[in-house]
């Protein structure tokens, strides 16, 4: 029993360990994004989250010790809202059973898959936390409602660059050429990086952040990379295939 044990424990330190080593990347590689101007709105909703977590794990212990049932009520609601924001945002594969949070998110909270439902999340989040009485607290709750507006404005100014983008004519073969030529892993899927800057090898007129709110919608299953199929999608002028931000 103690080896079976033990066993487990160092398989999740081990899990803890890659998932913190993942987390570290991706948060340099957004320091770096931002030094080079493109702040990513993903990231700050990264760190929005992480916020989230520390500043609710502090407020269930602050009111249960002053026994406030419902702030501590709130704050796990926050603590809940914070671990999906990390679930949403991080890195797919620093998640320990990645695979089966994402489909519950997609099963229970589908909305989210959208940025601008991702928006209305953020805003929720933050309007709870800025019910919680102490400046910590505030100053989260007035950054995640900056995040959500940010989900909400820029998701919606992407729709006009997606009805300029589909007026741009490219045969087929173009295009899945240009797709093939930027998937350099080779395994049929782009990461935001490589959608992005497939877009601008096109001449598309486009943000970054306008391009990470499009690449938000499209990945409808949160998995971080998007196929030649919903690529194609995108460009086709068919209205049922519409990113719905």
């Amino acid at each position: 029993m103690n080896e079976k044990t033990a066993l487990i424990a160092e398989n999740v330190k081990q899990k803890v360990t890659e998932t913190g080593k993942i987390v570290e990347g991706q948060m340099k590689e957004f320091v770096e994004m931002a030094k080079n101007g493109s702040t990513s709105i993903r990231g700050l909703a990264l760190i929005s989250g992480f916020a989230l977590i520390i500043s609710s794990i502090y407020e269930i212990f602050s009111n249960a010790f002053h026994f406030h049932p419902t702030a501590v009520l709130i704050a796990f609601y926050s603590l809940f809202m914070g671990g999906v924001a990390v679930a949403m945002e991080v890195d797919p594969q620093a998640l320990p059973y990645g695979e089966k949070i994402r489909a519950w998110l997609i099963k229970y909270i589908g909305f989210v898959q959208l940025s601008t439902g991702r928006g209305m999340f953020y805003l929720v989040a933050g309007s709870l936390e800025l019910t919680q009485d102490n400046l910590q607290a505030t100053i989260i709750g007035f950054f995640t409602v900056l995040i959500a507006l940010a989900y909400i404005v820029v998701g919606r100014r992407a729709v006009g660059k997606v009805k300029k983008i589909r007026q741009e004519v490219f045969p087929p073969r173009v295009l899945k050429e240009k797709f093939n030529s930027f998937d350099t892993n080779g395994d049929g899927h782009l990461d935001f990086k490589e959608f992005h800057e497939l877009l601008l090898s096109l001449d598309v007129d486009i943000t970054f952040q306008g391009a990470e709110m499009i690449f938000v919608s499209l990945d409808r299953d949160m998995q971080g990379g998007l196929s030649y199929e919903e690529f194609e999608k995108f460009w086709s002028e068919d209205p049922l295939t519409m990113i719905p931000v």
